[in-house]
């Protein structure tokens, strides 16, 4: 993989299989990418992690990632359809990295978002919308 990435792009991109400390790796990029197709993954742990350090997420739409992304009716990123195989649309992942690189002030913006939607999975605000839940 490595062999077939632009010259220019290589410093910026790091493969580093298992981290013991990922919030080191997390905090270190712009945004977070989870472009899964394992259904599997409704609630991922990596969504959360990522919006606790304030950044935007790109990812499928798998499961709760969507709802995991939203405050207040806005999201803190984006999410991009599974193609008729099952996996992620590498055009819309690509379109979505771009609009980020292209607007700083949305990525700004997403990543204040990020902060905002992490509050959803604080244990009080998870113990409340439970509660809630369960009274309907």
């Amino acid at each position: 993989m490595r062999e077939t990435l632009n010259q220019e792009l290589q410093p910026h991109i790091h493969f580093v299989g298992h981290a013991t400390d990922p919030n080191f790796w997390i905090e270190a990029f712009n945004v977070g990418l989870l472009p899964t197709y394992f259904p599997g993954e409704s609630l991922p742990n990596s969504v959360i992690e990522y919006l606790s350090l304030g950044k935007p997420v790109i990812a499928t739409k798998i499961g709760g990632i969507l709802e995991m992304l939203t405050f207040e009716d806005r999201q803190a990123g984006c999410t991009v359809d599974l193609t008729s195989t099952g996996v992620g649309n590498i055009s819309q992942l690509a379109e979505a990295m771009t609009r980020y690189l292209d607007k700083p002030d949305l990525l700004e913006e997403h990543a204040e978002l990020a902060k905002q939607a992490f509050k959803n999975f604080l244990s009080m605000n998870v113990l409340h919308a439970m509660k809630q839940y369960l009274q309907t």
